[in-house]
């Protein structure tokens, strides 16, 4: 669902919210994104249509977008119940509009209104059951609440629907790691890596993994993977470093 993997400050954003243009229920009048706008802004005008809401007029659906647009611009300005008030006004309209309620989700949470977030995001897992987002973000929130061992639950309970999806692994196997399932959570990203390759990152949570059982050799091995492949900007790559050479000096 989320084409970005939105943060604190950022929306989710659809592909069907990023159209250019899109047919309008009524004469097929396309309502286009104002250059430079924020990202959904003409996608949640299209959404009346999408939606199959037959009477929604160019204005109508104009002020859908509008609505949109400035709960893009309150989430990133982290003004909650602004973006709260206008994310209602879309889905008053269009109420299936499944990025909207998982950025209204997004906004309860923010607002630590964790049932009311909760009950957002179990809404997209029953429109959308086939994509990942609201699931990861479900087990998030239940971390955010201090249910840890609830969120890699959810996320082993719901794994079978994303056995091919390599940032859901991802998500279960640094779930459970913070909760100390390290079988489980080797497992998830091992099979990550095995899904796609190109997610490197996972090379240093492995390496850490195999610390903790004391197995240095496949810790150096995982970290050397890491250090050769991970861009320089990457987050634990210099700690990777400074634990390879210290590993290494152990060894000799």
């Amino acid at each position: 669902m989320c084409r970005n993997n939105p943060g604190p400050n950022q929306p989710c954003e659809d592909l069907v919210m990023q159209k250019a243009e899109v047919a309008i229920a009524m004469g097929g009048a396309p309502a286009a994104a104002a250059p430079g706008g924020p990202a959904g802004a003409a996608g949640a005008a299209g959404a009346a249509g999408a939606a199959g809401a037959a009477t929604a007029t160019a204005e109508e659906a104009a002020k859908l977008g509008a609505a949109y647009a400035r709960a893009v611009e309150a989430i990133k300005g982290s003004q909650w119940d602004v973006a709260e008030a206008a994310l209602k006004e879309v889905l008053a309209k269009v109420p299936d509009q499944t990025v909207v309620l998982f950025n209204l989700g997004h906004v309860y949470r923010q607002k630590k209104d964790y049932p009311a977030a909760e009950a957002e995001f179990r809404k997209v897992t029953e429109l959308e059951p086939t994509k990942p987002d609201a699931f990861v973000a479900m087990a998030a929130l239940y971390e955010a609440e201090g249910k840890g061992g609830e969120a890699v639950d959810f996320l082993v309970k719901n794994a079978a629907a994303f056995e091919q999806d390599a940032k859901y692994q991802i998500a279960l196997g640094a779930t459970a790691m913070n909760q100390g399932k390290e079988k489980e959570a080797e497992a998830a990203f091992s099979k990550a890596l095995t899904l796609d390759p190109s997610m490197v990152e996972v090379e240093y949570f492995l390496a850490s993994l195999a610390l903790n059982r004391n197995e240095v050799n496949d810790a150096i091995a995982h970290l050397e993977k890491y250090i050769a492949e991970a861009p320089a900007a990457s987050p634990n790559v210099e700690t990777a470093k400074s634990l390879l050479a210290a590993l290494q000096a152990k060894k000799q």
